[in-house]
C-alpha cells in the first residue's frame, strides 16, 4: 500500500489558504469575464442603434436629392460640381506666400498636379519640413515604441529589452516612454482611445484607424487649415478609386463598413462616397514615418503638400522621415520654376520592375529617362563572365536558388537564429561568386545580408569585407546623393571602429557624414550618431597602442553578454569579468 503523508496544522492551513485565494481569483476573473461581456452587449446594441440612425438618415437624404433631381430635371454636371482631383487646382490659400515658402502647385496637362520651385536651392538645402495631417502607430509595433516621441525600446543582442515602457491603462493599447510624454500625447489620444475600448477586445485595422485620425482632425478643425494643408487639403487629394482593381475596391469598402463600430456611427460622416473616398486616400498617399534615427519603419501618415510631389527614379530631393516630421532635401541643383522630384521607392530594381510597382501602388506609368533608357539594368543582372558564355542552366538554377535561400533566410531571421543565416547566406554566396557580379541584385541582398548577421555575430573583419563590396555596388547602382550609399559608407565605419581601424573608420565616417549632411540634415538622429561615432574616434586616435588592444578585447567580450568595470578597465590593471545579459559598460559606483 502507498504510504500516506501526514500534514501538520500549518501546511493544512497554508494549502486551505492556497485554495481560498485560487478560488477568489477565479471567481474575480469569471465576474470580470460577466463585466466585459455585458459591456460589449450594451456597446453592440447602441451600434446597433446609431448605425441604423444613420442608414435612416442617408435614406432619407438620397430621397430629398431624387426629388429635388425629379422637379428640376436632367442637369449636365460641370467640372467643378464633379472634380477630378489629379488635373484640378486645390483651392488657394491666401494666407501663404508661395514665394516665401520655396514651392508652389502647378498643374500639368499630362502628369496633373505637382510641385514646382520659386526660387533656387543649392545641394543639401532644406525644401521643406512636412509635418503630418494625421499619422497611426502599426499595429504591430504599437508595444515597442512610444506613440510621443517615437523613442524605441532598446534590446540587447538576445533581443530582451533592456527598458520598459508605460502602457496606457485604459485601452492597453498606446505606449510611452515617460508620464510626461503620455499627458502630452492624451489631447490626440483621448478619442482613439475611448474608439479601442469600444470594440475591444476586437482591434481595427491601422486603415481604420487611420481614417479615424483624419475625421477627429477635421471635426476639430473646421474649416482653419492645418499648417501640414498650407498648400492642399487632405480631402482634395486622389484617392484613384476608378483606377484600382475590383478586389483593392471590395477591401477598401469593407473596412468603409467597418469604421462605424470603431468611430462611432453618431459621429460618422453621413456621405459613403466620402468614407470611401478616404480610404481611397490613405491607400495612395500615406508615407511611411520611422524611429527618430530613420532606421525602423513604425506607421505611416499623410502629408497633403508633401503628397502632390510627383516621382522620378532620377529625383532632385530626398524625402527623408524623422519621426512623424518628413525633412525634404535637394541632391540636385534646383532653379526657380523647376518641378520637384522624389522616388516613391527603392531604385535599385530594374527599369521593368519599377514600373510595375509605381503600377501596382500608384496607379500610373512611369516614363522618366531611367526607365525609357533601362538605366542601368544590365549592371543589375551583370555576370562576372560575358552572358553568352553562361549556361542558361547554371544561370536560372542559381537564381531559383538564391530565391529559396532568401525565404529560409527570413524564417531563420525571425527566430534570431544567426548562425544558421550566417551558413545559408554564406552558402548562397559561394554558388554565387564565379557567376554574378556584385551590381547583380539578387548576390547584392546576398552581400548585405552576409555582411548584416557577420556584425551580429562579432566577425567585424567578415562584414567589414562585405561592407565594401556592397558599397562599392551601391556607388554604381544609386544616383550620386542617395541615402543607401550615406548609410552603407557609416556602417562600414563603424565596422573599421570596432576593428581598430581607427584611421581608416576616420575617413569612412567623414566620408558618411558629408553624405548624411546633405540627404539628412545636421539635426537628424543618424548624423549625431556619426558626429558621436567621429568624436569617438578622434579621441582613441591620440590613444596608444596598448590600451587600444585592451579596448579591442573589451568589445569582443561585450559582444558575447558580458559586462566591463570601466574602473579597472581603463590603465594597466586587470580587467574584471562579470556574467550578464547587458550590453552595456558600467563603472564602479
Amino acid at each position: 500500500m502507498p504510504e500516506i503523508l501526514e500534514i501538520d496544522d500549518e501546511e493544512a492551513e497554508r494549502m486551505q489558504q492556497q485554495a481560498a485565494k485560487k478560488k477568489a481569483e477565479e471567481e474575480a476573473e469569471h465576474a470580470q469575464a460577466l463585466k466585459d461581456a455585458e459591456r460589449r452587449r450594451k456597446v453592440d446594441d447602441e451600434n446597433k442603434k446609431q448605425k441604423a440612425a444613420r442608414a435612416a438618415r442617408v435614406e432619407e437624404k438620397k430621397k430629398q436629392t431624387a426629388e429635388l433631381m425629379k422637379k428640376i430635371g436632367k442637369v449636365d454636371l460641370d467640372d467643378d460640381d464633379n472634380p477630378d482631383f489629379l488635373f484640378t487646382m486645390p483651392k488657394e490659400n491666401k494666407d501663404v506666400n508661395v514665394k516665401d515658402l520655396g514651392y508652389k502647385i502647378f498643374v500639368d496637362d499630362v502628369k496633373g498636379r505637382g510641385i514646382r520651385a520659386t526660387r533656387d536651392f543649392k545641394v543639401g538645402n532644406l525644401v521643406l519640413k512636412a509635418e503630418p495631417f494625421a499619422y497611426v502607430i502599426f499595429d504591430h509595433m504599437s508595444e515597442h515604441v512610444c506613440h510621443q516621441c517615437f523613442n524605441m525600446v532598446v534590446r540587447d543582442r538576445q533581443g530582451q529589452p533592456t527598458s520598459q515602457l508605460l502602457r496606457c491603462s485604459s485601452c492597453k493599447f498606446a505606449r510611452y516612454c515617460s508620464r510626461e510624454c503620455q499627458k502630452k500625447a492624451w489631447p490626440t489620444h483621448k478619442k482613439e482611445c475611448m474608439a479601442i475600448k469600444r470594440i475591444a477586445p476586437r482591434t481595427a485595422s491601422d486603415e481604420v484607424r487611420m481614417v479615424s485620425q483624419i475625421l477627429w482632425k477635421q471635426a476639430e478643425r473646421g474649416d482653419k487649415r492645418a499648417k501640414s494643408e498650407e498648400l492642399c487639403r487632405v480631402e482634395e487629394l486622389c484617392d484613384h478609386l476608378n483606377d484600382m482593381s475590383f478586389e483593392d475596391v471590395q477591401k477598401l469598402e469593407e473596412q468603409s463598413k467597418e469604421i462605424g463600430d470603431y468611430f462611432g456611427y453618431e459621429n460618422l460622416p453621413d456621405s459613403d462616397e466620402y468614407i470611401d473616398h478616404l480610404f481611397g486616400i490613405v491607400s495612395c498617399n500615406g508615407m511611411s514615418i520611422t524611429d527618430m534615427r530613420g532606421l525602423q519603419y513604425l506607421g505611416v501618415a499623410i502629408h497633403p503638400t508633401l503628397n502632390l510631389i510627383n516621382h522620378d527614379c532620377n529625383p532632385n530631393v530626398v524625402a527623408v522621415s524623422c519621426g512623424p516630421n518628413i525633412f525634404v532635401r535637394a541632391i540636385k541643383p534646383i532653379k526657380e520654376g523647376e518641378e520637384l522630384f522624389i522616388s516613391y521607392i527603392d531604385t535599385s530594381a530594374t527599369s521593368e520592375t519599377r514600373k510595375q510597382i509605381l503600377k501596382d501602388q500608384y496607379y500610373f506609368d512611369c516614363g522618366c529617362k531611367m526607365c525609357e533608357c533601362g538605366d542601368k539594368d544590365e549592371l543589375k543582372s551583370a555576370y562576372v563572365m560575358p552572358k553568352e558564355d553562361v549556361p542558361e542552366k547554371r544561370s536560372t538554377y542559381i537564381e531559383k536558388n538564391t530565391d529559396i535561400m532568401l525565404k529560409k533566410i527570413e524564417s531563420s531571421k525571425k527566430v534570431q537564429a544567426w548562425e544558421r543565416v550566417a551558413a545559408q547566406a554564406g552558402g548562397c554566396l559561394l554558388q554565387q561568386e564565379n557567376l554574378f557580379d556584385d551590381t547583380h541584385l539578387k548576390k547584392l541582398t546576398i552581400l548585405q545580408t552576409c555582411s548584416e548577421v557577420s556584425a551580429i555575430l562579432n566577425h567585424y573583419d567578415d562584414a567589414a569585407q562585405y561592407a565594401e563590396r556592397v558599397l562599392a555596388a551601391y556607388e554604381q547602382i544609386y544616383p550620386e546623393y542617395s541615402t543607401q550609399i550615406g548609410m552603407q559608407a557609416y556602417r562600414l565605419g563603424v565596422h573599421y571602429w570596432h576593428l581598430q581601424r581607427v584611421e581608416d573608420a576616420i575617413k569612412m565616417l567623414g566620408r558618411a557624414l558629408k553624405h548624411l549632411e546633405i540627404t539628412h540634415g545636421p539635426e537628424h538622429g543618424m548624423y549625431q550618431d556619426g558626429l558621436e561615432m567621429m568624436k569617438t574616434c578622434l579621441q582613441e586616435r591620440q590613444m596608444d597602442k596598448a590600451t587600444l588592444m585592451r579596448i579591442r578585447v573589451a568589445r569582443e567580450r561585450m559582444g558575447q553578454g558580458k559586462e566591463i568595470d570601466m574602473a579597472n578597465h581603463i590603465g594597466n590593471g586587470p580587467i574584471n569579468w562579470t556574467s550578464s545579459n547587458e550590453l552595456s559598460w558600467k563603472g564602479k559606483n
